[in-house]
């Protein structure tokens, strides 16, 4: 993934598997290896590394308190940044009843994907389970769409019988 960036590939990354593999841990290293890369070759870009639950609560939080992280500056921040690392893809999307904001969270989500490349997500679910998640929202696959966008070949899939390492 990394040489694909490097050498100006377009298109958004997946890794994927089972809780506790290590996809954060992967995709933090791949992002400060990034970094690095792009300075030694004098090519410096910008990376941003956001847990996608944080972002959310931030965001959410800034209805009540002027925190800095309001909508309007979040999505200006995330579609402008060069490779954007979103954490944990899907634990925004609760199962808690609470379809509004769900859909909420979900529009939050396809407004930074429709204006961006270059994203690199890790998450629990498959592509299929993405493509059911995020279908419902738009009725035509729109945001599914965008999150799998460019992923054919730029996808890491842990085995799915792969045992939690923080056990």
């Amino acid at each position: 993934m990394e040489q694909f960036y490097r050498r100006d590939g377009v298109g958004n990354a997946i890794v994927t598997g089972p809780s506790g593999v290590g996809k954060s841990h992967l995709t933090y290293g791949l992002a400060r290896f990034m970094n690095e890369q792009f300075k030694v070759y004098d090519n410096p870009r910008s990376i941003l590394f956001v847990s996608v639950v944080s972002l959310f609560n931030k965001v959410e939080e800034s209805f009540s308190i002027d925190n800095g992280f309001s909508k309007a500056k979040m999505v200006d921040l995330l579609t402008k940044v060069d490779y954007l690392f979103l954490d944990d893809l899907g634990k925004e999307s609760r199962k808690d009843g609470n379809k509004a904001k769900n859909e909420w969270r979900h529009q939050l989500l396809y407004e930074v994907l429709d204006n961006r490349h270059n994203t690199i997500i890790n998450t629990n679910l498959s592509s299929e389970q993405i493509k059911n998640l995020y279908a419902d929202d738009f009725g035509n696959g729109a945001l599914s769409s965008r999150i799998l966008e460019g992923v054919m070949g730029n996808s890491f899939v842990y085995p799915k019988d792969m045992q939690d390492r923080r056990y």
